[in-house]
């Protein structure tokens, strides 16, 4: 087995992990980082850990996600320094999914007061999406949109949409918090226009369950890529949390049942 076996095995995984196809990614994952052990490659092991917990949190399996960053964080070498900011980073974000939403914004705002944070647009990108998520669990409403426009103004570096998409669905999550709808419709129209074309099938910004209910109920009660809002979210899930809407009251009425469930975790994918 050579380093490209490993590489192969987690890019796999990772473009599994785009499609929403969790367990499939986990397996390629898993077998990455096994890959690498019999090789002799620990170096890359950090690398598979990480993405095992993107997946478990893409999966909204905040506990496995938590045991993956505590092992990725212990066979981490001292020259990691690039990921060990982006594991602190997704450690963020995951105490702000598990609950932990004072620990995992004030973590968030640590890691940005040091600066640093990414050794390329690409991971800057990433990290701050991932912080940009804490920050937005924790309340923090302005600190949430400076880094979001962050993401954008990076996104504009890069030739990916992927951080076009992530950086306007999470600032339209900033305007729904604050209550300013004709804001919310704006950025929300800005993500989904991306997302439709390039046919993303998850995102990071997806992974809070209530709001993203609420963000994908009021696409589809303007009709906001209506189609495409339904063709990602998997249909078990989509006639409970997300049907379609006709007037505003009716909207707010049926939100509350909708948000319960953690099942609008859509996969939006390159």
């Amino acid at each position: 087995m050579s380093v490209g076996s490993v590489s192969y095995f987690n890019w796999r995984g990772i473009l599994l992990w785009m499609a929403s196809e969790h367990e499939l990614c986990f397996a390629e994952l898993t077998l990455a980082r096994e890959v690498s052990k019999r090789a002799g490659l620990g170096l890359r092991e950090p690398f598979c850990v990480f993405h095992l917990a993107l997946c478990a949190l893409s999966a909204g399996d905040s506990v496995k996600a938590s045991q993956y960053l505590r092992e990725g964080l212990q066979c981490l070498q001292p020259f990691h320094v690039t990921m060990k900011q982006a594991f602190c980073a997704l450690h963020a974000m995951q105490l702000a999914l598990a609950g932990q939403i004072e620990d995992g914004a004030s973590m968030a705002r640590a890691l940005l007061a040091a600066g640093g944070i990414g050794d390329s647009s690409s991971s800057a990108a990433l990290e701050r999406t991932l912080l940009t998520v804490a920050l937005l669990e924790g309340g923090a409403l302005d600190e949430a949109e400076r880094c979001g426009l962050e993401v954008l103004e990076l996104a504009g570096e890069l030739p990916s949409d992927r951080w076009l998409f992530e950086g306007h669905m999470l600032l339209a999550g900033v305007e729904l918090e604050r209550g300013a709808e004709s804001a919310t419709l704006d950025r929300l129209k800005a993500a989904l226009r991306v997302a439709s074309h390039c046919n993303f099938r998850n995102g990071l910004s997806l992974w809070q369950p209530i709001r993203t209910a609420k963000l994908l109920a009021l696409a589809l009660g303007h009709n906001i890529e209506a189609d495409y809002v339904k063709r990602v979210i998997p249909q078990d899930r989509h006639r409970r949390l997300v049907k379609p809407v006709i007037t505003k009251t009716d909207q707010r009425r049926a939100l509350a049942p909708w948000c319960d469930h953690a099942a609008v975790r859509v996969g939006l994918s390159d």
